[in-house]
């Protein structure tokens, strides 16, 4: 599982265009083979989801009751609120 941080506002305009480079590179070259995870937040998070090919395991890990409202991608829940969110996703990932 391969997890992207980000700041929900990007500090360099050229950081949107990074972040949707990597996604396309990652969806190319990682395909099915790996999960891609998100916090579901906006800014890179957003941007990086929205730029993913076709046929990537994309996921969306938000506290229960929210929705990522994301295009593209599957919302998962865990915890009741942010901390606990965080928590889980510190022990999800073998990439951040």
């Amino acid at each position: 599982r391969i997890c992207v941080l980000g700041g929900t506002a990007f500090q360099d305009p050229s950081s949107e265009e990074l972040a949707a480079l990597l996604a396309q590179a990652l969806s190319v070259r990682i395909g099915d083979r790996a999960s891609l995870v998100t916090g579901g937040m906006a800014g890179v998070q957003k941007a990086f989801a929205r730029s993913c090919g076709d046929g990537v395991r994309l996921f969306h890990l938000l506290p229960i009751g929210q929705q990522s409202g994301f295009d593209r991608g599957r919302d998962l829940h865990a915890g009741q609120d942010l901390e606990q969110r965080k928590q889980v996703f510190g022990q999800l990932g073998d990439i951040y």
